[in-house]
């Protein structure tokens, strides 16, 4: 069909884009240098807050244009999907101010963000990493629901998703950087809920304070790894809900509004040897590559 002819068309054309965009952006500093008296979590959370559009270089903006075309087009192109259906029905989609993508109807702002992130995903045709999996699903379609209800402009929208990707990438291979590393407990929703929360948080304006308290909910929420018993391995049967990106998403969005809301938190989260990364059965962390 035409929808599946644009839709491979698209999906050619981004797994380059991310690749090119993870080496376009120079604005991030360095996290990995001893900074003293700032731990991890403060230099994260400042790099965000400094983080600026204008900081962002030209092609990069151009790309993510595209980016945000790929995730809307996929999530949109899942409205045949039964699946979609059934988790709004679980869900208990009534109405709202939302537009859930997949099925033209609209709900709360957590049911969009969940429903358009996993229907972003369930098709297998949205953006992809060849380290780290599928940032877009968990950082766009969020973005584009948390604009339409705060009132956010094109820029800002940007500004947000590059920051999400930039933190989402370097988290990843930060924590899952070593080999054989699919043998053990991993999972790109373990670590895709921080892409999420960074851009949240850079949209919604938060300060250096929420969000250290927000990377704390992200990761109170974060879901254990599950990919050696996701299905893919022969003999088992596959996730209809795959890496549950849905979960994921709402999981970053509603860590950001959690600390928003003025709700405290421990502000550390990501730093020393009980950090984030062990939680989440990393086997070593490599700071460098913040």
């Amino acid at each position: 069909s035409l929808n599946d002819s644009i839709l491979e068309q698209e999906q050619n054309q981004v797994n380059s884009i991310v690749r090119i965009i993870i080496l376009a952006i120079f604005a991030f500093p360095s996290l990995a240098e001893n900074v003293e008296g700032i731990g991890l979590t403060q230099q994260v959370a400042r790099a965000i807050v400094d983080f600026s559009y204008e900081d962002i270089p030209d092609e990069v903006i151009e790309y993510t244009r595209y980016l945000v075309a790929d995730s809307v087009a996929v999530a949109v192109g899942a409205h045949h999907a039964q699946i979609i259906k059934d988790v709004e029905k679980v869900l208990g989609v009534d109405g709202g101010d939302s537009l859930i993508l997949a099925s033209g109807t609209k709900g709360s702002l957590l049911e969009a963000v969940y429903l358009n992130a996993f229907a972003a995903n369930v098709l297998d045709f949205d953006d992809s990493h060849v380290e780290i999996g599928h940032p877009g699903a968990t950082i766009v379609p969020p973005a584009l629901v948390l604009a339409e209800i705060y009132d956010k402009s094109d820029q800002e929208v940007i500004e947000a998703i590059v920051a999400g990707y930039e933190f989402n990438i370097r988290w990843g291979r930060s924590v899952f950087n070593y080999p054989n590393k699919f043998a053990e407990p991993w999972s790109q929703s373990t670590f895709q809920v921080f892409g999420t929360t960074v851009m949240a948080g850079k949209l919604l304006d938060l300060t250096e304070d929420e969000l250290r308290r927000a990377l704390f909910f992200a990761a109170a929420n974060t879901p254990i790894p599950v990919y050696q018993k996701i299905g893919l391995y022969p003999g088992q049967t596959m996730s209809g809900l795959k890496n549950n990106y849905g979960h994921t998403a709402r999981a970053g969005v509603e860590a950001v509004l959690t600390a928003k809301a003025g709700i405290q938190a421990e502000p550390t989260i990501l730093d020393g040897d009980q950090g984030q990364w062990r939680m989440m059965a990393a086997k070593e962390f490599h700071p460098e590559h913040l």
